[in-house]
């Protein structure tokens, strides 16, 4: 994040997010999501503890990272119904083992009624609930599955999932309304016509450019929040595509490249 009052000019090395729109500068690396320690040797280690706690039928495993409520985003138990049930029952259709975790931002009501709604698919491996468990599956989740998919809320679990090799599928989450959402929306539209900059959006319209930029670099796609829409926008490409994109791989080369020189 960038200093509000400072700025980036009093740094020698300054590594700012993309959707922070910062003006360009010899000391500054921009990134895209957030930089993450996922590794290669991580991902095999924590795959195959994974792989040894939880039995597989299927060669075909997905992961499903699930966020929870903040600022911006909320995730209810309507929304277990109305999209996650469709996933699931995708997963079944495609014969695929489902490896599941909450976040310690997700309400309880929405866990009790994942909790609920999993055990009418045997397919679900494993269902770790993050306000009740401080194990954190993730890693071995990435370097298990074949498919992931990740609610948007969740900047975190996306730039993982995407260190990690994977295209990760994104799925809609509920948008806290009101004041405040008219408010980002004028300023959307209002950054949309090119009249302000869009350093100025905030909000969700902010995290959109952000998920957007790995749309734009083909490291994301788009799962519908439509029921009737989930099996057409399921990603049909399976398997990592390798560690290219890591961007605290890329500003610890940038920082040692300028030390250096």
């Amino acid at each position: 994040m960038t200093p509000s009052v400072l700025g980036t000019e009093p740094f020698d090395f300054a590594i700012v997010p993309e959707h922070d729109f910062p003006k360009p500068s010899p000391n500054l690396l921009v990134t895209l999501g957030a930089p993450n320690m996922i590794r290669e040797e991580l991902l095999k280690e924590e795959g195959s503890l994974l792989l040894s706690r939880f039995s597989c039928v299927s060669e075909k495993r997905w992961g499903l990272l699930i966020g929870g409520d903040d600022a911006n985003y909320t995730i209810p138990p309507s929304w277990v119904e109305e999209v996650l049930v469709s996933l699931l029952e995708e997963a079944k259709d495609h014969g695929a083992d489902i490896f599941m975790t909450t976040s310690r931002r997700t309400r309880a009501e929405t866990e009790k009624r994942i909790e609920k709604i999993t055990k009418g698919f045997p397919n679900v491996r494993m269902l770790v609930l993050g306000t009740r468990d401080t194990w954190n599956p993730v890693p071995g989740m990435l370097g298990l599955c074949q498919r992931v998919f990740c609610t948007e809320d969740s900047v975190s679990m996306i730039s993982e999932a995407a260190t990690a090799g994977h295209t990760v599928s994104v799925i809609a989450v509920e948008r806290r309304n009101g004041f405040k959402g008219v408010l980002q929306d004028i300023t959307e539209r209002l950054a949309g016509g090119g009249i302000i900059p869009k350093r100025f959006l905030w909000g969700t319209p902010r995290f959109d450019e952000m998920i957007h930029g790995f749309y734009k670099r083909g490291l994301a796609v788009i799962v519908s929040s439509d029921p009737n829409n989930v099996a057409s926008s399921v990603i049909r490409k399976d398997g990592r595509q390798g560690d290219s994109f890591n961007e605290a791989r890329r500003a610890a080369e940038w920082i040692i490249k300028r030390w250096s020189s």
